[in-house]
């Protein structure tokens, strides 16, 4: 079975006889924009419960994993027994519904870890971007922005062992970076980031002070790999690869809103909502992603 996304650019598959982890073979979710519309700010989308993470390596997400994640302590001890936030096979890119409340710390006590972080695995080097600089909670943060900034391209500069580089950010920063994205990204995110500062001085967008160095990595034989999870609104699953080889992905889920609305009902893409799976063959050293249709992949699972 093919479900075709009128809206999207990637076609959403059905999860039919999905084979999971083999032999040299790890299999990872990603899931981006994950609230509930209709059970108020502490609950992720129903279909999100009956998943079985079991059978997945590590969980990357996206960001907006409830619509007030950090308002509710609670909250995130319901989202650790969903997720293990704490497990390092376990990424977090924050989004602006878990910031929106404050209480951060709600977050970084059940991860263990900052709001932005590396990890590496396998050969697979993380890292997981805060892409909220210009937040109210960061905006005024020079020292918080250059921590991350000098983090990052620390790990940039002296990449040389792993195969692959995984980018993971909530925030659309990258839509700018080359003329071939920029509208079809834009038109596949809910709200396009790219705009914003990275750090407190000048010329400090995510093209200027970062994708120089991601380019560098690409030409090193080091395949890059970029993920925004602030997707799912008006597009289910977008990818484009450019010149360089570097592969940009937009995810998430948004069919919880109240289909009866019609402000939303025509505002939103309600084509079946799609999750992305990424397949690490060990031995063939690669990593490949695929846009399945959630529906079908719980009923496959």
């Amino acid at each position: 079975m093919v479900v075709i996304i009128i809206w999207g650019v990637m076609a959403c598959h059905s999860d039919r006889n999905l084979q999971y982890p083999q032999a040299r073979k790890d299999r990872y979710l990603f899931l981006g924009h994950t609230y509930d519309w209709q059970r108020g700010g502490d609950k992720v989308d129903k279909r999100i419960e009956r998943i079985d993470y079991s059978k997945f390596k590590g969980i990357w997400l996206g960001g907006d994993l409830c619509s007030a994640t950090t308002e509710k302590v609670s909250t995130l001890s319901y989202l650790d027994n969903l997720f293990d936030l704490s497990s390092p096979h376990t990424k977090w890119a924050i989004g602006n519904h878990d910031l929106r409340n404050g209480n951060l710390q709600y977050i970084t006590d059940k991860t263990k870890r900052d709001l932005h972080f590396t990890h590496t695995y396998n050969g697979i080097c993380f890292l997981v971007m805060n892409s909220f600089m210009e937040h109210d909670v960061f905006k005024d943060s020079c020292d918080y922005k250059q921590r991350q900034v000098d983090l990052f391209l620390s790990v940039l500069d002296t990449l040389q062992s792993s195969t692959h580089l995984v980018i993971l950010m909530h925030n659309l920063l990258w839509s700018d970076v080359d003329p071939q994205l920029t509208e079809a990204s834009q038109r596949a995110i809910n709200v396009d980031g790219s705009w914003m500062d990275m750090r407190c001085d000048q010329h400090s967008k995510f093209k200027d002070i970062y994708y120089p160095e991601i380019l560098n990595v690409q030409r090193r034989g080091v395949q890059v790999i970029i993920i925004s999870g602030d997707g799912g609104q008006y597009d289910k699953g977008y990818k484009d690869t450019v010149a360089s080889g570097i592969q940009f992905y937009i995810s998430g889920i948004n069919n919880s809103f109240d289909h009866k609305n019609p402000a939303l009902s025509e505002k939103f893409n309600s084509s079946p909502d799609s999750v992305l799976i990424f397949t690490h063959d060990l031995k063939e050293r690669t990593l490949t992603g695929e846009f399945v249709c959630l529906d079908s992949f719980l009923l496959n699972q």
